[in-house]
């Protein structure tokens, strides 16, 4: 039996940490930097930082490798824009070759485009030990007709060195560190879309938070084993571990394959051996089952009083693989809300206007009347015994009596989506013909922009337009309205957002978050009722005084309802177990 030398295979951990004085790449005189990695055919990409010249990321990467693939680690900062093409900051080349193993690097190192220094990138690095893939992953290796994609090797637990990963976590969340940890194992993905095409691979991407982890890639198949295991540090309970499945062909194209969100605060904290349990996959953008399933055992443990003093900070901004943005469907859906609680707020003003003019005074008596008793007898501590009560008469709907609750989200689901339903005929039409109208409506005012009359040539008007200061001055006024409409949405999703993440804490859609909220209310309820409200106001005009003095930002409630799933991310975040 000849003997050969054995493959052996390991991965590096990077924390990429900032970046200094980079080159701005926009007009205002900043740039919106982000970092592409590239080892052999693995790649990551951190998230985009907007307007700014000394970015922070505080992101963690994991990518595998083998001894037949390039040691050469390629780092590329670009300029992200939101309608042109991504600019190319610059980029430094890394020999992994001279890094010894088990030894952290902490590195600065010079950004050059075109022999040009263009700034400096803060980073470190970690090659971690490698291992030997055993002889049944070489045989499927040498069976496979496409060229050396990997192994089925089992590879080990990715460890980082504590020092390094309490700095990043440290630097990221001052004055919290680690909450817990997070132990997640992919055991078997099945019934996996197949192709006739040729050159296929699969791999998986894990997420949590700012943390990302790339297994080994083996050739393509309905069922894979895997075997993979990854331990995640957790800062924030309310994070979400995600996890897709993907499909790479022979020219590097990555494609989805299917998909899994799993918020934190919806797992059992087990001690000893972790659960393991099946779970259906979804696509791409989380709202619809597919047929593959996968088999994960996880193992979470978290501090539940640092997961408390985590949920009132600032949440931060992490970049995802999947598709999340918000259709147009969900966005007239909020827009529907927000012109309910508006138009809800002016029949209330209109309400107390007629009482205060008289308009009928019995009503105006009886409202004069329940204002002296309610002014005589109030007490402070009656807002938070109020907000209880709420939460209780929600409690008791959902748990004592499921059905009645669930027929309720049935209607109020059917009353969110009337405006796009199926059924809603005239809606459809009436938005699809004032879509034309405003189309034609806008291209009829460019064209009154310029002073030219219609029957112009095409060509001649484009000529003009590109050759004089007109067409700059359409392109600028077409670009504020486009900024301004934006602007418009945002405030108009935000406000929504707010109000979906209010109703739903009152209706336990998270329920760590709404017991959180409970305790807090029945810890102001007990401060109200003991201490005078000058004293409580004294108290939290202090802390927030102190809070700034002391380097700690955000708004407590703000930061709170962050963590609140809204109706959308409900849904992406459902769990369906496969039978």
């Amino acid at each position: 039996m000849s003997s050969s030398k054995p493959v052996t295979y390991n991965s590096v951990t990077i924390h990429l940490f900032e970046a200094k004085d980079l080159a701005p790449m926009d007009r205002n005189g900043f740039s919106d930097p982000f970092v592409k990695f590239r080892l052999g055919g693995e790649k990551f990409r951190s998230r985009v930082i907007k307007k700014t010249l000394n970015p922070q990321w505080m992101e963690q990467f994991d990518i595998f490798f083998y001894d037949y693939d390039s040691k050469r680690l390629e780092i590329s900062l670009w300029d992200w824009d939101r309608t042109m093409k991504n600019e190319l900051i610059g980029r430094v080349d890394l020999d992994l070759t001279p890094y010894e193993q088990g030894k952290t690097y902490d590195l600065w190192l010079d950004v050059k485009d075109k022999g040009k220094r263009r700034g400096t990138v803060h980073l470190s690095v970690l090659v971690n030990e490698a291992k030997e893939i055993n002889d049944f992953a070489r045989i499927v290796k040498t069976q496979a007709s496409v060229e050396p994609l990997v192994d089925d090797g089992l590879p080990p637990s990715q460890t980082t060195t504590p020092t390094t990963e309490e700095a990043l976590l440290i630097r990221r969340n001052p004055g919290v560190g680690l909450v817990g940890s997070l132990s997640v194992k992919i055991l078997t993905t099945s019934n996996l879309p197949m192709t006739d095409s040729e050159g296929k691979s699969l791999y998986c991407v894990l997420q949590l938070g700012l943390v990302r982890a790339q297994t080994f890639t083996i050739p393509k198949s309905a069922d894979a084993e895997w075997n993979f295991e990854h331990s995640f540090p957790v800062d924030d309970i309310h994070a979400v571990l995600e996890i897709t499945v993907m499909d790479r062909d022979s020219r590097s194209r990555s494609s989805v394959l299917g998909s899994l969100a799993l918020p934190l605060v919806h797992m059992e904290q087990s001690s000893g051996l972790g659960v393991r349990r099946t779970w259906t996959l979804k696509d791409k953008k989380l709202m619809k089952n597919t047929a593959s399933t996968v088999v994960l055992e996880l193992k979470l443990g978290y501090d539940v009083f640092r997961a408390a003093l985590q949920t009132l900070r600032p949440k931060e901004e992490v970049p995802s693989e999947l598709d999340k943005k918000v259709s147009s469907q969900v966005l007239v859906n909020k827009v529907h809300q927000i012109r309910k609680v508006v138009s809800l707020a002016s029949e209330s003003l209109t309400f107390s206007h007629s009482l205060l003019t008289w308009d009928s005074p019995p009503n105006s008596v009886i409202a004069y009347l329940v204002f002296l008793v309610t002014t005589f007898f109030f007490q402070p501590f009656w807002i938070p015994l109020g907000l209880l009560l709420l939460f209780l008469k929600n409690y008791t709907e959902r748990y004592q009596y499921p059905t009645g609750n669930n027929s309720a989200e049935n209607e109020s689901d059917e009353d969110a989506d009337s405006l796009y339903s199926s059924g809603s005929t005239t809606f459809s039409e009436a938005s699809t013909a004032s879509c034309f109208s405003a189309k034609f409506t806008a291209a009829e005012e460019l064209l009154q922009l310029t002073g030219l009359p219609n029957s112009v040539n095409p060509l001649r008007l484009w000529s003009r337009y590109m050759n004089r200061s007109t067409g700059r001055q359409i392109v600028s006024t077409v670009k504020t309205a486009h900024d301004q409409a934006r602007f418009i949405q945002t405030v108009l999703e935000f406000f929504a957002e707010q109000y979906e993440k209010v109703v739903n804490t009152f209706n336990f859609t998270v329920p760590w978050l709404s017991y959180f909220a409970i305790l807090a209310l029945t810890a102001l309820l007990a401060a109200l009722y003991v201490l005078p409200l000058r004293w409580v106001v004294l108290a939290w005009g202090t802390w927030e005084f102190g809070k700034g003095f002391c380097g700690v930002r955000g708004f407590e409630l703000l930061a709170f309802l962050s963590r609140v799933h809204t109706r959308h991310e409900a849904k992406m975040y459902a769990e369906t177990a496969s039978s």
